[in-house]
């Protein structure tokens, strides 16, 4: 199963400080504890400002990189970010994400096709947003699916975001979406999930039920174990 530290987030306090600030011992150490805790990727958001976000992205995956040879998950919708960071990374990224809305149609898609990058796909769209049904999820991921592969991406390069919403009375039907789509990948990502132990649960899950990736929060603690916290 592949895990994605999510760490690296500019809608955190301390690490918007961190990227506004050019502190880069911050954000190396984040990388680093992310790395040694058994992440296989490292997401990086710089949650800026859309004109100062291609910088920003620039500068973060510059450290990340200094920090651990992990390959990165580039997770922004901003065609001039991406591309700056897709110009200089060294290993081949994850793009985070293309959903179904028509501006990342337009402007993630042909980037993650000129680069060959892998691809979270995310199972909304401009009219119905976050669908309530796993009918109307998977309609959206079939559709842009068959767009990256028609595009040259291997099924293998594709990662599934169902997503899934924390709240207790919602983890039944979020194991609904994962059996019911068993190549998509399980996301509790900032803003969703506050509780340390829904995120355990559901990585365990994902791995019970044979999904490919978990996206979450992920650090180290004394005794060395991999855990997963908001």
């Amino acid at each position: 199963m592949i895990i994605i530290g999510e760490k690296i987030n500019g809608t955190r306090k301390a690490v918007a400080k961190a990227v506004n600030e050019r502190d880069a011992d911050f954000i190396k150490k984040l990388a680093e504890r992310q790395d040694r805790a058994g992440s296989d990727y490292l997401d990086l958001n710089a949650g800026s400002p859309p004109h100062r976000e291609p910088e920003d992205m620039v500068w973060l995956v510059e450290n990340a990189q200094q920090a651990s040879d992990l390959p990165l998950c580039l997770d922004s919708a901003n065609p001039a970010a991406l591309k700056a960071c897709l110009e200089m990374i060294g290993k081949t990224p994850l793009i985070n994400s293309l959903s179904g809305e028509r501006a990342r149609i337009e402007g993630v898609l042909p980037l993650a096709l000129e680069y060959k990058t892998g691809l979270i796909i995310l199972a909304l769209d401009d009219e119905t947003g976050i669908p309530k049904t796993s009918d109307k999820r998977m309609e959206i991921i079939h559709k842009l699916a068959g767009m990256a592969i028609e595009g040259g991406l291997a099924e293998e390069q594709l990662f599934i975001d169902p997503p899934c919403n924390g709240h207790r009375h919602r983890h039944r039907k979020c194991l609904d979406h994962l059996r019911y789509d068993p190549s998509g990948e399980e996301r509790l990502s900032q803003g969703t999930c506050y509780q340390r132990f829904e995120q355990h649960i559901l990585r365990h899950a994902c791995q019970a039920l044979d999904q490919p990736g978990f996206h979450g929060n992920v650090r180290d603690d004394r005794s060395g174990q991999r855990h997963c916290r908001p």
